[in-house]
This record gives structure tokens, C-alpha cells and sequence, in this order.
């Protein structure tokens, strides 16, 4: 009796020591629609995202409504995770952050491309120039900006932008050309084709 008494109380202490299971849960939406994607693949990693410490866990597929779950034990918050969608550069998150995760899934096919083709068509000398600076405010990075400068008086040349996103695919252009010490300031849009190629010409 005193064995079998001994013996339940060292098996309650060693269920008092482990770290019970916790749950990394989450949806995936698509980028632009917002609506959820079931039947997508969702990879949990461990380690530091981008280097050759970081190790798969587990892949799921989605529900029908988006979400995934990962039951792991507590322990494993001990190290950096994150979690992606297969295929795509998903957001992820760190141990120590919330343990929900909504990642966005972009369509990569639909992927617009701007042919921005520079001629100075009118030269004076060799000290002519054009700055350029294009934005694109429906990018997944609507605050960076692109910059081109050129310089003399024989340029004709193309520049392919790629404008990721959701429509419609903007580009914000602005430029100054500076011409026999003269500087003059122009600004202009344009609205790139789903899935294509478009093409802006310059002529200054």
C-alpha cells in the first residue's frame, strides 16, 4: 500500500511539472478580397525565420474558413516560431506575441508590370537630367518609392516597375527635368492592367 501510495504521489508530481499544450491559431485571407481560403497549406516553423537554425514543425491545410491549428507543447514558445503560407512571403510572428495569426495571400499571376520608357527628345547638352520618383499607394509597400535619375542629352531608355497589390494598380509619378539650368516639375498617374504589362513613355 505505502509502494502504490508512493507511486501516485511521484506520478502527480511529474504531471505538476509538465507545461500543458497551447494552441498557434489563425486564418489566412486573400489580399484584396479579404475573403477567408480554406485548402491553403500553413507551415509552423521554429528558429530564427531566414536562417539555417530555423526547422518545419508541422503543415496544415486550412478549413473552409480559413483558420489553422497548431497544438504544441508549451515549451516550444521557448523559442522563436513563425508560421507562412506555402508559396507566398506570409507575415509571421515571434514567441511572446499574440498566439492568433492572420496571413494575407496575394495573387501572384495577377502580378502588373510598368514599362517606363525616358527620351529626351529635345536635348540642349550633356549636363541635361530627369529625376523620377514613382510610387505605388496600393502596394503591399505604398510608402516606397522607386528613383531614377538620368543624366545627358542622348537618353532613351526603359525601366520595367513591378506593381504588386490589389487593384487598381497605381503608379504615382513624379519628375524634374533641369535643362539649361532650368528646372521644371511635372506629376502624373497611371493605372497599370491586371496580370500585364503597361507602358508610360516621357519625353522631356
Amino acid at each position: 500500500m505505502k509502494k502504490f501510495i508512493l507511486y501516485i504521489f511521484l506520478v502527480l508530481i511529474g504531471l505538476s511539472c509538465q507545461r500543458p499544450n497551447t494552441t498557434i491559431h489563425g486564418r489566412i485571407y486573400d489580399e484584396c478580397s479579404k475573403a477567408p481560403l480554406g485548402n491553403e497549406s500553413v507551415e509552423l516553423w521554429t528558429g530564427e525565420k531566414g536562417t539555417n537554425r530555423s526547422e518545419k514543425v508541422e503543415t496544415q491545410t486550412t478549413w473552409p474558413d480559413g483558420s489553422f491549428y497548431f497544438h504544441v507543447h508549451a515549451s516550444f514558445l521557448d523559442n522563436n516560431y513563425w508560421v507562412q503560407c506555402v508559396g507566398t512571403s506570409s507575415d509571421y510572428i515571434k514567441k511572446r506575441t499574440d498566439k492568433q495569426v492572420f496571413l494575407l495571400k496575394s495573387d501572384q499571376s495577377a502580378i502588373s508590370y510598368l514599362d517606363l520608357k525616358v527620351r529626351n527628345i529635345t536635348p540642349f547638352d550633356s549636363n541635361d537630367s530627369i529625376f523620377i520618383d514613382a510610387v505605388r499607394p496600393n502596394s503591399s509597400l505604398p510608402t516606397y518609392h522607386l528613383q531614377f535619375h538620368f543624366k545627358g542629352f542622348s537618353i532613351d531608355t526603359l525601366r520595367r516597375i513591378t506593381v504588386n497589390g490589389c487593384p487598381p494598380k497605381i503608379v504615382n509619378l513624379n519628375w524634374t527635368v533641369t535643362k539649361n539650368n532650368i528646372t521644371t516639375s511635372f506629376s502624373n498617374s497611371t493605372v497599370c492592367t491586371n496580370g500585364a504589362v503597361s507602358e508610360f513613355l516621357i519625353n522631356y
